[in-house]
């Protein structure tokens, strides 16, 4: 095609991540959560886990963030 000039390397990747969150914070990290548009997959007493599609530096930003909260576990595809 006329214009091209290279090839756009787009590599979406997943995380699934679970931190803890008391009541108190629950909010907070479903909050954060709507700001990156991830998804709520689970919601427990003292932890909460959530699904993010996107780019790698996405997926930095976004466990970043979460790791205030104190990650238990978390999975991803993609780069890393």
């Amino acid at each position: 095609m006329p214009g091209l000039r290279g090839v756009v390397d787009y590599d979406p990747a997943e995380l699934v991540v679970t931190v803890r969150a008391d009541v108190e914070q629950r909010r907070q990290v479903v909050d954060l959560a709507g700001i990156f548009e991830a998804k709520v997959l689970a919601v427990g007493s003292v932890a909460i886990t959530i699904s993010l599609d996107g780019t790698p530096e996405q997926l930095d930003d976004f466990e970043e963030l979460l790791g205030a909260f104190g990650i238990v576990e978390s999975q991803r595809t993609g780069r890393v």
